[in-house]
């Protein structure tokens, strides 16, 4: 009984490991796209695409960590139900499915997706300013 404990306790801090993981990705994430979102508008003429493609990385990155966390969580409950510890801690193969279950997750899905949004906003205020201004600002006719 104590070898499975200690191997229970081997797998529980895996997944805080990877969950810290996620974590700081999501902090770096921010942080990076907040900084080339505020260089932009300095009119540093930082690549219009490069936050983008932070946003992408990192959401792949991220979505990494949470389909490792969620295979070693399944391993837990399989070491629960066995008699005997082997210490193993093979997860088994990823596959493509689990992948993008957890990057179309809802805790990611609604973080990177909202950050993509924030950042097409920002990256195009003016010109969705120019848009609704030209709207409001036109006068309606029927023909």
């Amino acid at each position: 009984m104590d070898k499975k404990i200690a191997h229970l306790g081997f797998i529980q801090n895996i997944i805080t490991r990877m969950g810290n993981n996620s974590f700081l990705i999501k902090g770096w994430a921010f942080t990076i796209v907040l900084a080339l979102v505020s260089l932009n508008e300095k009119s540093l003429q930082v690549s219009y695409f490069l936050p983008y493609f932070v946003i992408l990385f990192f959401w792949m990155f991220d979505s990494y960590f949470l389909t490792q966390e969620r295979l070693f969580r399944k391993l837990y409950q399989k070491v629960i139900e066995e008699e005997n510890t082997t210490f193993l801690m093979d997860v088994g193969s990823v596959k493509l499915s689990d992948y993008a279950k957890a990057m179309f997750s809802a805790t990611l899905g609604f973080f990177y997706g909202g950050m993509f949004v924030f950042t097409l906003i920002t990256h195009d205020g003016t010109k969705i300013a120019q848009i609704y201004n030209f709207l409001i600002n036109k006068p309606f006719t029927f023909c």
